[in-house]
Parts: structure tokens; sequence; C-alpha cells
């Protein structure tokens, strides 16, 4: 599996705790308290900031860790999808035999054995993973605006939120070689999941409110012990600590 991490130039403590974390199994190739036989791959996603600074602390970064994709145009909100849809075609280039392409944020935590287990229960051919929304409102003013011209509809398609999407190899490269005959849609989660995926006729599978909560933070031990395999609004600091409660199950007692 290959892991694309949309981050901003500036979370360098995030990314820190990522690769130490929950994303250090693609360099060891261990979970705590389970046998991890995957390969794992963590890819950090950017574009260049207007910042000269930031895009050579990115650089220095990329030079020492050798997981960070940077592609040449401006990192910005309205860029999302242009970040995803890069990552894929890199992907298609340099790590063609990859099983499943995942995407999330930085501020996400995910218990990988967890998810690779629920991947391994379905069938997973054609089809996409992720907290699943049926059908959300279209937003014409705001940070979340999509203009009548881009998208002329009311309500979005059946999409997976940008939080954690999973899709097979195959899907992901068809998506990508697509995405050049739509208009552009910067509400990357919905072009991609919803309106691109619809194209193909691609099924969803849904994350349930046992395994992920849509509008709050799961608690550490929730993570750790219990059964949740993601939440999103995880800063750095509780990255270590959910961590920590892996390596020692017992601080969850």
């Amino acid at each position: 599996m290959v892991i694309f991490i949309l981050s901003l130039h500036d979370k360098t403590t995030q990314r820190t705790a990522i690769r130490q974390t929950w994303g250090s199994v693609a360099k060891t190739s261990r979970w705590p308290g389970t046998m991890f036989t995957k390969t794992i791959k963590i890819v950090f996603l950017f574009g260049i900031h207007q910042n000269a600074v930031l895009n050579e602390i990115v650089r220095a970064e990329s030079d020492v860790h050798g997981d960070i994709v940077q592609a040449n145009f401006m990192d910005t909100y309205s860029n999302l999808t242009l970040k995803v849809l890069m990552g894929i075609k890199w992907m298609s280039i340099y790590c063609p035999s990859t099983k499943f392409v995942t995407k999330t944020d930085e501020d996400s935590f995910i218990v990988l054995p967890k998810l690779l287990h629920k991947l391994e229960s379905k069938t997973m051919d054609n089809t996409i993973l992720g907290p699943f929304f049926l059908s959300d409102i279209v937003f014409r003013s705001g940070k979340y605006e999509v203009g009548r011209k881009v998208y002329p509809l009311s309500r979005y398609p059946p999409h997976c939120k940008g939080n954690l999407y999973v899709m097979p190899t195959r899907l992901a490269t068809k998506i990508a070689a697509v995405s050049n005959h739509f208009q552009y849609m910067r509400m990357e989660d919905v072009f991609i999941t919803g309106i691109l995926a619809k194209v193909f006729d691609a099924r969803h599978i849904s994350l349930n409110e046992s395994e992920y909560y849509k509008y709050k933070s799961a608690t550490i031990c929730e993570l750790s012990t219990g059964s949740k395999i993601l939440s999103q609004g995880i800063d750095a600091k509780t990255q270590y600590k959910i961590w920590n409660t892996l390596l020692e199950p017992i601080l969850c007692s």
C-alpha cells in the first residue's frame, strides 16, 4: 500500500510525529502487539509554497527521509485535487505494482493492522473504502465554495471523505487518467471518489460508527485498544500518546 498524506509546509512537527508513530511501519515493518507482514510506503505530497524558505525546509526534509513528492504548482486549498492526482500519477510510474492507494491528511491517525484486516475481509475490486457520505449539499460561498459552472447540481454524488479513502491501484490509475477530460473541481474527495469514480461505476464501502467518528476525534484508548480504525483531529502530541498506549496497552486498562 502507498499512503499519500496531504501536508502543509510548516507542519514539520506533525510529519515527524507520523514518521515516528503509525507511519513508522514504512521503515520498520513493525506494529506493536501484532505480526505485521505488509509493505507500506508513506509519501507526503506538496506543491510549491510562495515562501522560498518553507520550500527549502521541505527539500531538506526530503533529502533526509526520502518520503516527499513535490510538484510545480502553488500549494493552496484550491489545488488539493491536483496534489492527489499528482500523487497517483507519481505512483503509476514509481510504484506501479502496489495493490492499494490510500489518501489521508496529516492530522489523521490510522490503525493500519485494523485497516488492512478490513480490506482483506472485503472484495475491493473497483471499490473505494472510507467514511461514506451518500449526499452532501453544495456550498456556493465560503471555504467550500463550488460555482454552478463547475458543478450545477445542488447535491454531490455518493463519495468518501478526504480524511481517508483507499482504492485499488487499477481504479486509482483510471481515475487519474480520466480526470483530464473533466472540469477541474477543488473539492478533492468529492471529485475523485464521487464524480470521477462514477465514470467507472465504482462502489463504496463505509467505515461504520464503531470504526470511525464522522464529527469528532476518537479517544486515545479507542484507537490503541478499542475498535477505531481512524481518527481525524490528532495533533503531534496526541500521535505520540496513542503510540505509547499501543506499546503499553496497560495504560488503557
